[in-house]
C-alpha cells in the first residue's frame, strides 16, 4: 500500500508505505522505518533499518515488510537558502497563528499541516529559525513516542532535570537525515525535554500512539 502524502507540498514529495516488497526509489530518499517491532523490516538487505531509525537510500528498491515514512528526491542540506524559507513561510503557519500564546507571539517557527497515517502515528513538518527552542514539557497530550526527523540544517533534543533551561543534562545531536534516539523509559514516561535548532532547519515530528 503506498499513500501519497500532500501535508508537506510543494516543498517535499512524501508517501507513506506499507507492505511493498520492491518499493522503488529513484534519485534519493530519506527513510523512517515506523514499524513497532524487530520483524517490521526495512531497508536494502541484509541491513534492516530499526523501528524508528532513519536511513538514505538511492537508486535502487527499498523492501518494506512493516510501513515507512519516504520523503523523495531528498539531498542532505545543512543550509536553508533565505528564499527558500521565505515560500515556506508563506504556506506554512507561524507557532503564533497555531496557538495564538503569548508566549509565541514573535516566535520565529512555522508548521505544517498535520496529517494522520495508519490510523496511530500523527506528524507534521517544520521550519524553525536557528537558536529557537521548543516548549519544555516531559506530559504529553496523547500516550505517545514521539521522534524528530532532521530534513535540513542542525538542531539537537535535549534532557533536562526540571522545566528549566539551566538544567539541561544531556543531548542528541541531529545532522540531516537523522532521527533522535527514543527519550521514553519502559512505562513511556518522559523526562522533561525539548526540541533545539542549532540553524535554521526543518525537521519531522513523529507521534506515535503506544496505545492502538
Amino acid at each position: 500500500m503506498i499513500q501519497k502524502l500532500d501535508f508537506a507540498e510543494p516543498f517535499f514529495r512524501v508517501d507513506y508505505v506499507e507492505h511493498e516488497a520492491a518499493y522503488p526509489i529513484e534519485k534519493q530518499a530519506l527513510v523512517l522505518n515506523m514499524g513497532r517491532s524487530e520483524a517490521d523490516f526495512v531497508g536494502v538487505r541484509p541491513v534492516p533499518v530499526k523501528p524508528l531509525r532513519s536511513t538514505i537510500v538511492m537508486n535502487g528498491t527499498l523492501e518494506i515488510e512493516g510501513r515507512a515514512l519516504v520523503i523523495h528526491d531528498y539531498q542532505r542540506k545543512f543550509r536553508i537558502e533565505d528564499e527558500e524559507a521565505d515560500a515556506i513561510k508563506k504556506v506554512w503557519k507561524s507557532l503564533w497563528e497555531y496557538s495564538h500564546l503569548e508566549r509565541n507571539r514573535g516566535v520565529r517557527y512555522y508548521k505544517s499541516p498535520r496529517t494522520v497515517v495508519g490510523g496511530d502515528t500523527g506528524m507534521n513538518f517544520c521550519l524553525a529559525e536557528a537558536n529557537i527552542p521548543s516548549a519544555i514539557h516531559r506530559e504529553h497530550g496523547e500516550n505517545f513516542d514521539e521522534v524528530h526527523l532532521q530534513v535540513w540544517g542542525t538542531g539537537r533534543v535535549q534532557l533536562l532535570y526540571k522545566e528549566d533551561q539551566d538544567t539541561v543534562y544531556q543531548e542528541f545531536p541531529l545532522a540531516p537525515g537523522n532521527v533522535n534516539d527514543p527519550v521514553w523509559d519502559e512505562n513511556g514516561n518522559y523526562p522533561w525535554h525539548r526540541y533545539y535548532s542549532e540553524s535554521r532547519c526543518i525537521f519531522v515530528v513523529v507521534e506515535r500512539n503506544r496505545k492502538v
